[in-house]
């Protein structure tokens, strides 16, 4: 959020002026990690949404927004267009229908988290007239962070001034202005008809190996790295779960049950996007959702059955016993009182081989980021934690406390437990 605060200082304080882009017809890419409050006692604008106005109000001839699947839900982020960076020189349908380049494209964030750098530099560029003006704002490697709420899940690249201008060499920079702390810049360029190609071959900073590297060299790194269907089919839904980062993990441990009959669980609806997503995944099996908010129940269709309820009822989450699941995902409200009592429940219910996720496990040890889930004495990460000692050692739960017994039980009963980022993952024996 900081790094947004201060693309909104520069021009509070007149260092960028928007009646400088009057008369333009400007792109804004990103800008939803940050709230702008209009008026007091009312919904706050994403900062997107206030550039946009400001733009307007001083003349602009358009404004249009994107924002990356990551960033879009599907249902609160207002946007003009949803789609990756460097799928932009893809042709149409498939470069989200956007066939006229703007005089302005301002690019917020998002290039931390592109998979290829080049490609969505260069598909930057082709957004833009001759003589257009491109704006990037970046994280410097002087930040490799990402506990904060701009970037708080994973990014992949990091950027430095002078490598931004060496691949942009056919464009004339027209502005520059870091972050004090100089872990960020805005810098700009204006385009020019000189001859550009796509440089697959340039090296950008990569934060999980501390060092330049190309984009080809990029795609030996991972270990999961074959392991993408769930995360495409996550862009398709628009389902929040791609912003987390562990759907290829979800994909290593669960692809054997594509070609399979049986039934998913799934905890927390939402707007229906994980539930399309899981279907599509597995076409044979049947989709249970379990929501409290009623409006839930229109996001059935075939071999998608939700149901309304409140989880934090014993005797509720007992009688899902009667759907028989293969598969139970935890993704509903993160309390840790919630998250225990789901494991300690159903957890029974799965058979041999079954799995079992409890989701979004950040509650548990980033505190300070997520006030008000600790309403109860242990995390759920705890409880996490001394199932995979009892898993490891063979041996009773040693802590003597009301849970020991229950996690003892779980513990005994695990083939494999799995801590990945964000979630843990359970295989039953």
């Amino acid at each position: 959020m900081i790094y947004l605060e201060h693309i909104f200082n520069l021009f509070s304080s007149g260092k960028l002026n928007f009646k400088d882009f009057s008369g333009k017809n400007i792109l804004l890419v990103g800008g939803y990690s940050l709230a702008i409050p209009v008026v007091k006692n009312k919904p706050s604008l994403h900062f997107a949404q206030f550039l946009k106005f400001a733009f307007l109000e001083s003349g602009a001839k358009s404004c249009k927004l994107v924002a990356t699947p990551e960033q879009d839900n599907g249902e609160d982020v207002p946007c003009d267009y949803s789609f990756e960076l460097e799928d932009l020189l893809l042709p149409p349908p498939d470069c989200a229908e956007i066939h006229e380049p703007f005089d302005v494209v301002f690019i917020l964030d998002g290039l931390e988290k592109v998979s290829n750098p080049a490609k969505a530099l260069a598909a930057i560029r082709n957004l833009c007239v001759e003589n257009g003006q491109i704006f990037l704002f970046l994280r410097s490697i002087l930040d490799l962070s990402t506990k904060n709420w701009l970037d708080y899940y994973e990014d992949n690249w990091r950027y430095m001034p002078n490598d931004i201008m060496d691949f942009y060499s056919d464009s004339n920079p027209i502005y520059f202005n870091p972050m004090p702390t100089l872990e960020a810049f805005l810098i700009g360029f204006k385009k020019t008809d000189a001859e550009f190609h796509i440089d697959e071959n340039f090296a950008f900073f990569h934060c999980r190996v501390r060092r330049k590297i190309t984009y080809a060299e990029s795609l030996k790194l991972n270990f999961f790295r074959e392991c993408q269907d769930l995360k495409n089919l996550a862009k398709s839904e628009f389902t929040d779960k791609l912003q987390h980062g562990y759907l290829d993990k979800y994909d290593f441990f669960l692809s054997k049950f594509r070609a399979e009959q049986f039934n998913l669980l799934e905890l927390g609806v939402f707007n229906g996007g994980s539930l399309r997503m899981w279907k599509k995944y597995f076409p044979k099996a049947e989709i249970y959702g379990v929501d409290i908010d009623k409006n839930c129940k229109k996001y059935e269709e075939s071999r998608i059955h939700v149901r309304i309820m409140d989880l934090s009822s014993i005797e509720n989450l007992k009688s899902l016993f009667d759907i028989q699941p293969q598969i139970i995902v935890d993704d509903a409200s993160h309390f840790w009182s919630h998250q225990i009592s789901s494991l300690m429940t159903l957890f029974e219910v799965l058979p041999s081989g079954g799995v079992f996720i409890m989701e979004d496990m950040e509650t548990s040890v980033n505190t300070d980021l997520y006030p008000g889930y600790n309403d109860f004495e242990i995390s759920a990460y705890d409880v996490c934690e001394r199932v995979a000692r009892v898993v490891m050692s063979k041996r009773e739960d040693s802590v003597g406390d009301l849970l020991s017994k229950e996690i003892t039980r779980i513990g005994m009963a695990t083939d494999l437990i799995a801590m990945i980022k964000g979630s843990c993952i359970f295989i039953k024996r």
